[in-house]
């Protein structure tokens, strides 16, 4: 069964712009890992806590899925997007690795 790599992407980000902690820990593998330009976090369980001190920084941030593109043979997608603040919008990559299983094993954010 071929994995729904838009899907997963898309799952993602709807789930992150709900602020579920408990939610989006079911997304990430074990193993996951976070690295932006501010912060590397290794393992499902930091990587949550990193996004909950994002969701408690800035309580009204979001992000707007401008496109994203697929690649199965890496089993990754990137996703351009804008993290939207209270005072500007950042243009941002996410580059989401996902496991056979279509769990996320790493999510590795640029901005620019």
């Amino acid at each position: 069964m071929a994995i729904d790599y838009p899907g997963l992407t898309a799952k993602y980000f709807e789930v992150w712009n709900s602020k579920d902690l408990g939610e989006l820990r079911k997304l990430f593998a074990e193993g996951a890992t976070l690295r932006d330009w501010d912060v590397e976090k290794s393992g499902a369980e930091e990587v949550v806590k990193a996004n909950g001190g994002i969701f408690e920084a800035v309580p009204t941030i979001s992000i707007e899925v401008l496109k994203v593109h697929v690649s199965e043979s890496t089993l990754s997608s990137i996703a351009e997007i804008l993290v939207v603040l209270p005072d500007d919008k950042l243009k941002v990559t996410d580059v989401i690795t996902f496991d056979d299983a279509g769990l996320i094993v790493s999510v590795r954010a640029y901005k620019g």
